[in-house]
């Protein structure tokens, strides 16, 4: 017995796991985003969106000056919770920059929290230099 083919049904099952995937977050929160870009690089477009184990914060970066070297460093991003807890934060990084390619490229980050639409803003930080670790502790 030979199997059947449809056509296009690796196209609609394609699109079916995108649809899915896009419902796999909430909609986007309307929290206020602080941004502090460097000399090198420029923040925006920063957007975050609602998830049951944490917050999906997403932006673009670009370069401000026309320069073909690389940009090191990371983005520092931090949820900031409107009753002064302690903010959740993460590290990370950016797309190629291409000198020759587009001029900006995506983040992504994932605050891990269990109350995520208690975070009244977001906090993206350009940091070319790495976090200082805190020592071991010697006891």
């Amino acid at each position: 017995m030979s199997k059947i083919r449809l056509p296009g049904n690796r196209a609609r099952s394609l699109a079916c796991v995108l649809f899915l995937s896009a419902c796999s977050y909430g909609p986007r929160l309307e929290t206020s985003v602080i941004t502090l870009p460097g000399r090198q690089l420029a923040i925006y477009g920063v957007r975050s969106y609602a998830h049951e184990k944490g917050l999906l914060v997403t932006g673009r970066v670009r370069r401000q000056a026309p320069l073909s070297r690389p940009i090191w460093g990371h983005l520092h991003v931090q949820g900031l919770f409107e009753d002064r807890r302690p903010p959740v934060t993460v590290d990370t990084r950016w797309g190629t920059l291409s000198p020759r390619g587009s001029p900006s490229v995506t983040f992504t980050a994932f605050l891990r929290t269990s109350t995520p639409l208690e975070i009244g803003s977001v906090r993206v930080e350009y940091r070319a230099a790495p976090d200082r670790q805190k020592p071991d502790r010697l006891d």
